[in-house]
């Protein structure tokens, strides 16, 4: 199973492929697979690392461009590498720092062919008053990368329990967002965009996890077999080892 773990700059992406790759090692086998050009470095040993190819420091010297434009350019550049094919039950990529070239610039659309879903990161220590924009950032994700996904709760390490209830509701519920305190255009946009996503999207579970201490990570697991197009083998094995 190929999954992709996506997410804002910042949300946690590489901590979690380091830490629910050594999860699901207690179970299957598992390769990692580094997208990330501009990492200095990664918490994870590589099997595959797009910096043996490239990195966005030499494509600025290279093409003399700065951070952004050697961005778009390393985005462009995925397409003309053969990633391997592996026959482990897991294979973990880690996506480039930067989401929105990679999303929104086609540098995913090498991926769908294989690529058997994605975990998208939410960071839970945002401010609450931008959770209906990330909620929204998230379905464009999915439309973009048109493959299953499931939103993850990140970083409830950090979060008392009771914002972390807060949370779990609003991302299954969108009519939470009229809740928000928030005032002018904002609020009635929190309303209407609660509104327009109980039309277009069918709320789902909502893992809360921690990629630092691995919490929530057996849900997530479960959860991938669930949403993804799993062997029914895999699945198997995860569910008599875990009884």
């Amino acid at each position: 199973m190929y999954i992709l773990i996506v997410g804002p700059a910042g949300s946690g992406k590489s901590l979690l492929t380091s830490e629910f790759g050594q999860y699901l090692e207690n179970y299957y086998s598992v390769r990692y697979i580094n997208l990330d050009s501009g990492a200095i470095r990664v918490p994870f040993k590589p099997d595959f690392d797009i910096r043996d190819f490239y990195t966005l420091e030499e494509i600025m010297k290279e093409k003399n461009l700065g951070p952004n434009g050697a961005t778009l350019e390393a985005v462009d550049r995925l397409s003309e590498i053969d990633f391997p094919q592996y026959e482990e039950d897991f294979t973990l990529l880690d996506a480039p720092g930067q989401l929105e070239p990679f999303v929104f610039r086609g540098g995913v659309e090498v991926f769908r062919s294989f690529t058997d879903g994605c975990i998208y990161l939410v960071d839970g220590t945002a401010p609450l008053k931008t959770f209906p924009s990330q909620y929204l950032y998230s379905l464009a994700t999915q439309y973009a990368l048109e493959m299953p996904m499931i939103r993850a709760l990140n970083k409830i390490d950090l979060l008392d329990p009771k914002k972390i209830e807060e949370l779990e509701r609003m991302m299954t519920d969108p009519r939470m967002f009229q809740n928000i305190e928030d005032i002018g255009m904002r609020s009635q946009m929190n309303i209407d965009i609660a509104d327009l996503l109980m039309k277009i999207y069918t709320p789902s579970s909502f893992p809360a996890i921690s990629a630092k201490t691995q919490e929530g990570f057996e849900n997530l697991a479960t959860l991938l077999f669930e949403t993804t197009k799993t062997d029914h083998d895999t699945a198997a094995k995860f569910s008599l080892t875990e009884s």
